[in-house]
């Protein structure tokens, strides 16, 4: 299953692709006025893909000479770096029970085993993070032992109550950086991968 250019709105079972451009105009090709999309939207839109059980397939524009402008190098080699940091909660993940997290931080979910990740796209001025969908009596089984931002070996403080997990330290975290917490001691959900890209049952 491909889309192209969108996302579609909630998770999907299955094996299913979306195809984007690196170009903030929407060309597939390269033109003289050629824009690249930054390393955050680049970022937002694979985040967003695989919360939802999808890969992302990005498309480049290179001059007629075979040589790469300057703005797609940059926001190539950005997203490199911002993958070497928080690759463990993309590649070989699938979907947890929901996608985002409701709110102005546009957290995403992604699980690897029994390890959730959060993945934050926008933290703000505040030096806390606050998971709703984490709330004690959401009945998510299991009991949050440590959480761990990714890139670091730091614990971070934590609290889990009637309005979520809680996580404190992140003062140091600029605020225009999306940035991921791994997340143990939660039952997590089976990977709902099927070979043929069909969806389950």
């Amino acid at each position: 299953m491909d889309f192209e250019a969108h996302t579609p709105p909630g998770i999907r079972t299955g094996e299913w692709e979306e195809d984007i451009t690196i170009a903030s105009g929407g060309s597939w090709g390269y033109t003289t006025a050629l824009h690249a999309k930054s390393v955050n939207q680049v970022v937002g839109l694979l985040v967003d893909a695989v919360s939802k059980n999808g890969t992302l397939l990005l498309n480049i524009s290179p001059k007629s000479d075979g040589t790469i402008p300057q703005d797609q190098q940059d926001t190539l080699l950005g997203l490199g770096k911002w993958l070497e940091t928080n690759g463990e909660a993309i590649y070989d993940t699938h979907a947890w029970i929901q996608f985002e997290e409701p709110g102005d931080q546009h957290i995403h979910f992604t699980v690897k085993g029994e390890d959730l990740y959060a993945i934050v796209m926008q933290k703000g001025s505040l030096p806390n993070v606050l998971i709703s969908s984490l709330a004690k009596e959401k009945g998510i089984q299991g009991k949050v032992k440590s959480v761990t931002m990714l890139g670091s070996n730091r614990r971070l403080r934590f609290k889990q109550d009637a309005s979520g997990l809680e996580v404190s330290h992140l003062d140091e975290v600029p605020s225009d950086r999306p940035f991921a917490l791994r997340i143990t001691g939660l039952k997590m959900n089976p990977s709902t991968y099927t070979p043929s890209g069909d969806p389950q049952p």
